[in-house]
């Protein structure tokens, strides 16, 4: 039984960042320098969460994209996010 993604990081954490993200945004990982833990995103200065406006966060518009620069990356072979997962 799949669980209902909410709005909570947590949530997002568990169901987005660990099953489709943490392949590349590790430690260790090709998207290294964009950690995808709590305080990180918060205190990035590229606004990849701006609190209250989603459309303007980094993170909402690298998923959205439909060029290369989308996240996950296609040319990886990774499929887009849901449309529950972007939502």
């Amino acid at each position: 039984t799949e669980e209902t993604i909410q709005a909570t990081f947590e949530s997002i954490d568990r169901n987005v960042f660990q099953t489709s993200c943490k392949d590349c945004h590790n430690p260790t990982g090709t998207g290294k320098r964009i950690p995808l833990d709590k305080q990180s995103l918060l205190d990035s200065p590229l606004e990849l969460i701006i609190p209250g406006n989603p459309d303007e966060s980094g993170l909402m518009l690298a998923i959205e994209r439909t060029d290369d620069k989308r996240m996950p990356p296609e040319e990886d072979g990774y499929s887009a996010l849901s449309q529950e997962a972007i939502e």
